[in-house]
């Protein structure tokens, strides 16, 4: 398992000499289905919409085994398994606990660096109230460096990583249900 999993991290490109093999071997089937072509692939992605799939604790171990045999790419992993998309797995009511923790000046950072999906998914969790303070605190923020945004973002995530360890909110996964 984590030797398949290393090899797809890995993965960028598809060897023609491959392909070549595969249509000797499947010579009619392709005429059938048209001419080949040779695709880009980027493995940590693929690995990472794999590992989204898996329960917590696997995935959890496959990207620590991946750690210890490539750092960079265990984090790297981990960056592609935590984005911003968690917004959209959190329940309401543990995205208005995580929100509540953070000021209106902190949001106002933060809220610049998301898509317009993810900040909408953001103000639906606040009150109009607070919503409006935290469009007013970000006028009157004027500009900021981008290295600002995305280190309030990481400091996000970090907190809603921490909050789901510790069991305090609930991040669910692509395919759970919630009833």
């Amino acid at each position: 398992q984590q030797q398949v999993v290393a090899r797809v991290a890995r993965l960028q490109k598809i060897d023609p000499e491959v392909l070549r093999r595969a249509e000797g071997a499947l010579k009619e089937k392709i005429r059938a289905q048209g001419e080949i072509v040779t695709q880009e692939i980027e493995g940590p992605a693929v690995l990472a919409e794999i590992l989204k799939h898996m329960d917590s604790s696997t995935e959890k171990q496959i990207v620590e085994d991946l750690k210890a045999r490539d750092k960079d790419l265990g984090e790297d992993m981990e960056k592609r398994l935590f984005d911003l998309d968690v917004l959209f797995r959190i329940p309401d009511r543990d995205l208005q606990s995580v929100l509540r923790e953070y000021s209106e000046t902190e949001l106002a950072l933060m809220l610049r660096g998301l898509a317009d999906e993810q900040r909408e998914r953001v103000r639906q969790n606040l009150s109009d109230r607070r919503w409006n303070l935290i469009a007013e605190e970000s006028a009157a923020q004027g500009a900021v460096f981008r290295s600002e945004i995305d280190k309030a973002i990481k400091d996000f995530l970090q907190f809603i990583k921490v909050e789901a360890e510790k069991g305090e909110i609930v991040i669910l996964k692509d395919d759970d249900p919630f009833v």
